[in-house]
């Protein structure tokens, strides 16, 4: 009786080490993302400021420059 409750102890401690590295992993990412939009914007910016391109190309020339949730948002 006490090999399952030690057994069943252990596996909700490594449940709940897994969850906490996925959500820090989540929000390390974010950061990430964050640097990526600022950058994305201000070449947008400079592209509208500078160049007279439509909307659709600048958007398409952004996102080839991106990877990952930045291009798919873009």
């Amino acid at each position: 009786m006490i090999i399952i409750k030690w057994t069943i102890l252990l596996g909700i401690l490594l449940l709940s080490i897994k969850l906490g590295i996925a959500i820090a992993n989540k929000y390390k990412y974010r950061v990430r993302d964050l640097k990526n939009i600022r950058s994305a914007l201000s070449m947008l910016k400079t592209k509208m400021e500078y160049t007279y391109e439509p909307l659709p190309q600048i958007f398409s020339e952004i996102g080839n420059k991106f990877d990952g949730n930045i291009r798919d948002n873009l």
